[in-house]
C-alpha cells in the first residue's frame, strides 16, 4: 500500500515537473499543449496572444443498424397521377372539368439509426489573449508565473474555458475574464489584487 501510495505521488509530482513553461517574450505565442506555466519577465509585451492545442471530444455513431418502415413520401416513392372530376359554380351554372393531380405512393423504406455512441478525440488550436494591466515592472532576472489549463467546454462543443491561475509571482494577482465585442478570442486581464 505504501509502495503504490509512493509512486503515485511521484508519477503526480513528474507530470507537474513535466509541463511546458513557456516564456511570454513576444506578442505571440504557442504552447504545445493544453495546459503549461506561462511566465512573465521583463521582456513581456502589454498583451500576449497565446494558441494552444486543445483535445476537443466529439460524440461519434460507432455501431448503427437498420429497420424497415412504411411512408407514404413522393420524395423517396414516387407518385402516381391521378384524376379528379372539379365542379365549378358560376353565373352561367355549374362547368365540371377534370383535373390531374399527383399523388405521393406509400411504400417501404430502410432508416438508419445509431445503437451505440461513443467518443473521438482531435487536437484543435484555439487562442486567448493575457493581458497585464498596471502591474509593476520586473527587473533584471525577476520573474512571475501563471498555471493555465485550456478545456472544451463539453463534449460536442466549439468552446474552451480557461484556467488561469497566478504560481509565484511577487506581488498578488488576481486574473479575471474581459468580456470584448467584436473580437473572437478569449481576454483575460491580470492585476493587482
Amino acid at each position: 500500500m505504501k509502495t503504490s501510495f509512493a509512486f503515485i505521488t511521484l508519477a503526480l509530482s513528474v507530470s507537474a515537473v513535466a509541463q511546458e513553461r513557456v516564456e511570454l517574450n513576444s506578442k505571440k505565442v504557442s504552447v504545445n499543449s493544453s495546459e503549461a506555466v506561462l511566465v512573465r519577465t521583463s521582456q513581456t509585451p502589454e498583451t500576449v496572444e497565446i494558441t494552444f492545442r486543445v483535445p476537443m471530444a466529439n460524440s461519434v455513431c460507432e455501431r448503427s443498424s437498420t429497420h424497415s418502415v412504411y411512408l407514404t413520401s413522393g420524395l423517396e416513392c414516387g407518385y402516381d397521377l391521378q384524376t379528379r372530376y372539379v365542379y365549378v359554380h358560376g353565373r352561367g351554372g355549374s362547368r365540371r372539368y377534370l383535373e390531374t393531380y399527383n399523388y405521393p405512393r406509400t411504400c417501404m423504406v430502410n432508416r438508419s439509426y445509431c445503437v451505440e455512441y461513443g467518443t473521438s478525440t482531435m487536437t484543435e488550436s484555439d487562442t486567448m489573449k493575457l493581458k497585464f494591466k498596471d502591474l509593476p515592472a520586473l527587473g533584471g532576472s525577476e520573474t512571475d508565473t501563471f498555471k493555465i489549463r485550456a478545456n472544451q467546454k463539453r463534449v460536442d462543443s466549439e468552446g474552451v474555458l480557461y484556467d488561469i491561475s497566478p504560481l509565484q509571482t511577487l506581488v498578488p494577482y488576481k486574473v479575471e475574464k474581459k468580456k470584448v465585442l467584436g473580437l473572437f478570442n478569449t481576454t483575460y486581464v491580470v492585476e493587482k489584487n
